[in-house]
């Protein structure tokens, strides 16, 4: 089992230098996987990705994000509520990264604003809204620009349906006599 492509290409070489491999196709499964939609972000979930997905630390994140935050480029990045408030005006942050120039912005959103929605879901803890991105942009290799882009995926995600894809998983059985073959071969 394995999601890395760098994994599947090694296969696919294995197999492409082993001329008398023989195997067969012993089942294809297709399931539909929903991928619900994040909630705002809050401070906790902000320092645990950073921490995970990008590799910086509780004190880096929260370093950055205050530079973000007093140069106008995020709402303030200390909040436990994870629910954006009604009031929130996020068509028109939404309409302005669709004018910018940020290449990831025209795969994630659609053309018109028809799915796009303040999610339902969410606690409001009374202190600050969700960090989110605000209607000033940044340029992309500024500064901060890995944990803004983080900030403005997770806004974006927020407000779309819930990701729909299909997960496909191919059961190959490597008929045995091949196998023993291709062990001699690496034991010369």
């Amino acid at each position: 089992r394995s999601f890395s492509k760098k994994d599947a290409m090694a296969v696919k070489r294995f197999y492409e230098q082993s001329s008398n491999m023989q195997c067969r196709v012993v089942k294809i499964n297709k399931k539909k996987i929903v991928s619900k939609s994040p909630e705002g972000l809050n401070t906790v979930a902000l320092l645990r990705t950073a921490s995970l997905a990008l590799g910086i630390s509780p004190k880096k994140c929260m370093d950055v994000a205050e530079k973000l935050y007093i140069a106008g480029y995020i709402t303030y990045p200390r909040t436990e509520s994870t629910k954006y408030p009604k009031s929130m005006e996020y068509l028109k942050i939404v309409d302005k990264f669709r004018g910018s120039n940020i290449t990831f912005i025209s795969s994630v959103l659609p053309e018109d604003n028809s799915n796009i929605s303040l999610p339902r879901s969410g606690i409001d803890r009374g202190d600050h809204p969700p960090i989110c991105p605000t209607t000033k942009i940044m340029r992309v290799g500024q500064h901060g620009w890995n944990l803004y882009e983080f900030i403005v995926r997770n806004f974006l995600a927020s407000l779309l349906p819930p990701f729909v894809y299909n997960e496909i998983t191919v059961t190959v059985d490597v008929l045995e006599e091949t196998l023993k073959k291709q062990q001699r071969g690496k034991k010369r």
